[in-house]
Protein backbone atom coordinates (compact mmCIF):
# COMPACT_ATOMS: atom_id res chain seq x y z
CA UNK A 1 0.00 0.00 0.00
CA UNK A 2 1.44 3.36 -0.98
CA UNK A 3 1.85 6.05 1.87
CA UNK A 4 -0.04 9.13 0.27
CA UNK A 5 -3.52 7.40 1.16
CA UNK A 6 -4.95 8.19 -2.53
CA UNK A 7 -4.54 4.88 -4.37
CA UNK A 8 -1.54 6.62 -6.69
CA UNK A 9 2.34 6.47 -5.39
CA UNK A 10 4.58 8.47 -7.13
CA UNK A 11 8.50 7.27 -6.99
CA UNK A 12 9.47 9.35 -3.84
CA UNK A 13 6.65 8.16 -1.63
CA UNK A 14 7.25 4.33 -2.51
CA UNK A 15 8.18 2.67 0.47
CA UNK A 16 9.69 -0.87 1.39
CA UNK A 17 6.02 -2.35 0.34
CA UNK A 18 7.06 -1.92 -3.31
CA UNK A 19 9.57 -4.44 -4.01
CA UNK A 20 11.86 -3.07 -1.44
CA UNK A 21 13.69 -0.89 -3.74
CA UNK A 22 14.95 2.12 -1.68
CA UNK A 23 17.55 4.59 -3.17
CA UNK A 24 21.06 4.22 -2.18
CA UNK A 25 22.12 5.00 1.08
CA UNK A 26 25.41 6.49 0.73
CA UNK A 27 26.67 7.29 3.87
CA UNK A 28 26.13 3.27 4.68
CA UNK A 29 27.84 2.38 1.77
CA UNK A 30 30.65 4.49 1.93
CA UNK A 31 31.33 2.26 5.46
CA UNK A 32 31.74 -1.07 3.83
CA UNK A 33 35.42 -2.15 2.83
CA UNK A 34 36.99 -2.11 0.24
CA UNK A 35 37.10 -5.85 -1.89
CA UNK A 36 40.08 -6.17 -3.99
CA UNK A 37 39.97 -8.36 -7.08
CA UNK A 38 41.26 -11.75 -6.37
CA UNK A 39 42.51 -11.80 -10.11
CA UNK A 40 42.56 -8.68 -11.56
CA UNK A 41 43.71 -9.65 -15.25
CA UNK A 42 40.93 -12.42 -15.34
CA UNK A 43 38.39 -11.16 -18.21
CA UNK A 44 34.60 -11.32 -16.64
CA UNK A 45 31.68 -11.13 -18.99
CA UNK A 46 28.95 -9.38 -18.02
CA UNK A 47 25.90 -10.31 -19.77
CA UNK A 48 23.46 -9.23 -17.95
CA UNK A 49 22.95 -6.13 -15.95
CA UNK A 50 20.46 -3.87 -14.45
CA UNK A 51 19.88 0.02 -15.35
CA UNK A 52 17.46 2.02 -13.90
CA UNK A 53 16.08 5.09 -13.66
CA UNK A 54 13.88 4.82 -10.43
CA UNK A 55 14.46 7.36 -8.04
CA UNK A 56 14.57 11.51 -9.25
CA UNK A 57 18.46 12.13 -8.82
CA UNK A 58 19.48 8.90 -8.68
CA UNK A 59 19.95 7.04 -12.20
CA UNK A 60 21.88 3.93 -12.67
CA UNK A 61 22.67 3.61 -16.02
CA UNK A 62 25.69 2.85 -18.12
CA UNK A 63 27.95 5.96 -17.06
CA UNK A 64 26.96 4.88 -13.50
CA UNK A 65 27.46 0.97 -14.08
CA UNK A 66 30.67 2.37 -16.39
CA UNK A 67 32.11 4.23 -13.14
CA UNK A 68 31.44 1.03 -10.82
CA UNK A 69 33.76 -1.23 -12.91
CA UNK A 70 36.22 1.52 -13.25
CA UNK A 71 36.79 1.65 -9.18
CA UNK A 72 36.46 -2.09 -9.30
CA UNK A 73 39.85 -3.01 -9.88
CA UNK A 74 37.96 -6.15 -12.30
CA UNK A 75 38.51 -6.62 -15.92
CA UNK A 76 34.65 -6.59 -17.10
CA UNK A 77 33.32 -6.73 -20.47
CA UNK A 78 30.33 -6.91 -22.14
CA UNK A 79 31.09 -8.64 -25.19
CA UNK A 80 30.97 -12.36 -25.96
CA UNK A 81 33.68 -14.34 -25.66
CA UNK A 82 33.98 -14.94 -29.34
CA UNK A 83 34.01 -11.49 -30.72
Amino acid sequence: MCSDGAGGCSLTTRGPDWGGVMPPNESFLAKAPKELALEPDLPIIDTHLHLWQLFPGQPYLWREHAADVEVSGRNVTHRRATD
